[in-house]
Formats: C-alpha cells, structure tokens, sequence
C-alpha cells in the first residue's frame, strides 16, 4: 500500500507493523499512509459488543483453566483479565444475593462437562429473569476468572454475559 521507494525494511504481523524510512521522505510518506488507512475497512462493533479473548473447549477440566490463567497473572492496568466464554454449560442453584431486600446480583453453579464452577452474575437479576433462566438449563456465558472473596483458594467464574441455548 506505501511504495516501495518510502520504505527502506519493514515487518510485522496482523496485529502490529514496524517499518523504517528516509527523514527526508517523511511528509510524501504521510500523505501514502493517510491514504491507505482510508482504504482499510474496518468491522463497526456495536457498542453493545463483547471481545472475547478464547472459548472454552468442553473437554478442558477446571484444574487445566485454572493453572492456564494463574500462568498470565497478576493483571492490572494495562493487562486486564481475559474474557472468556463457555457454550452449552448447564446453570443450577440459581439465588439472588439479598442485600438489605436489594437483590440485583445472583450467585450460581456452572457445570461444564464433569467439573463444576462457582459463579457470580452482578447486577444479573433483571437478565435472569428478561431471558427467563432456571435451574437445570444449558446456557452460553461469557465471565472472567476471580478470586472468591469468601474463599480465597477457590476461584469463582465472574459472569458478565449468558444466554439460553436456542434449543431450550
């Protein structure tokens, strides 16, 4: 997309690109690159959209999740959790966490294949209840993995998206 002439060695991949040229072609090079960022199309993402760093396979086990995400931490400013997703998981022990008669969270189990997961869904109450979710159903979600306040040897999945699988 620049010509050739511009550019003395350039490299990269998909997601990052390095490239060096002459001082004095600096203004002809600008000019090149406004013009071929115009040509890039980009892919809109509604505001509503989620980016989702893996989807769990369904044979993965809770101890291989785990130990492959306590490899990447701790996160911070700058690196923040994964967001993930698992499909066709089944929800049970669905409860709002009732705090001073204000039950806007909601506290579940997640079974995916043997292993089972405690979750938290905050502010997930009007969700649940918009998508009439209940106890034994298979959903999809998408979460990040935390620490369980109440437990800290434990890790707790920390909903942030779920739906009902479409043949329910």
């Amino acid at each position: 997309m620049i010509p050739d002439h511009l550019i003395i060695n350039s490299g990269g991949h998909k997601a990052a690109a390095g490239f060096t040229f002459y001082e004095n072609v600096l203004n002809e090079f600008i000019k090149e690159l406004v013009k071929a960022i115009k040509k890039i199309e980009y892919n809109e993402l509604n505001e509503n959209s989620i980016i989702i760093d893996a989807l769990i396979p369904k044979n993965i086990t809770k101890k291989e999740l785990v130990k492959t995400i306590n490899l990447f931490e701790p996160y911070g400013h700058g690196f923040k959790e994964f967001i993930l997703k698992m499909e066709d998981v089944l929800i049970q022990e669905i409860r709002t966490i009732d705090k001073n008669g204000n039950s806007k969270h909601i506290s579940m189990k997640i079974k995916n294949n043997r292993d089972y997961y405690k979750a938290i869904y905050f502010n997930g109450t009007q969700n649940i209840q918009e998508l009439e979710i209940k106890d034994g159903q298979n959903i999809d979600i998408i979460f990040t993995i935390g620490e369980d306040f109440y437990n800290q040897s434990e890790k707790i999945l920390k909903i942030i998206d779920l739906k009902k699988r479409q043949n329910q």
